[in-house]
């Protein structure tokens, strides 16, 4: 048994000797003292335990980062937000666009010269020209309809005018110097 000066504790390791053949072999170390050690020894490893978690608490609990460093999070946040953002509210395309772009890539890749050249060329500006055909013909479209829309708003609207004219009793005019 290997006992320091100022030391309460057996040195587990340094000696070969076991703990009941260093009591029974007349050590001055009562079994009392020796409980009240792996006592106080279990307490300071619970304490240590204890410590640890707080420590591990602290360190994964975001609120404490988030108080430590708030331009760090907030500056994430927003980082995250648009992607979120830009992920999930991309801009829908248009079916009849899409089907257009479509064939227009079926055509080109059903005529892909074994070179490229003037062929691709000419079938990408094509293929550009009807693709800006079409959509001013949709815009024109959109226009039109709203147009129409307008128009038929305002020949409701005279319609309501001229029911509420006919409806009105018709005063007659008076001529002067008519008798009562």
């Amino acid at each position: 048994m290997d006992q320091r000066p100022g030391y309460n504790k057996i040195a587990v390791g340094a000696s070969s000797i076991p703990a009941r053949a260093a009591i029974r072999s007349g050590n001055d170390r009562s079994i009392e003292e020796i409980r009240t050690n792996i006592e106080q020894t279990r307490n300071e490893i619970t304490d240590t335990v204890d410590q640890l978690g707080e420590r591990l608490k602290e360190t994964v609990d975001w609120r404490a980062y988030v108080a430590d460093h708030p331009l760090v999070a907030v500056g994430g946040a927003a980082l995250l937000g648009l992607f979120l953002t830009r992920t999930l509210m991309a801009p829908k395309r248009n079916t009849s666009e899409e089907l257009l772009h479509n064939l227009i890539r079926t055509v080109r890749d059903a005529f892909v010269p074994k070179r490229p050249g003037i062929p691709i060329t000419l079938l990408t500006l094509v293929g550009k020209y009807a693709l800006d055909q079409f959509q001013q013909y949709q815009h024109e479209q959109e226009q039109q309809q709203q147009q129409d829309e307008q128009m038929a708003a305002v020949q409701a609207y005279q319609q309501l005018l001229n029911q509420q004219m006919e409806s009105q009793p018709q005063t007659r005019s008076r001529t002067v110097g008519s008798d009562f």
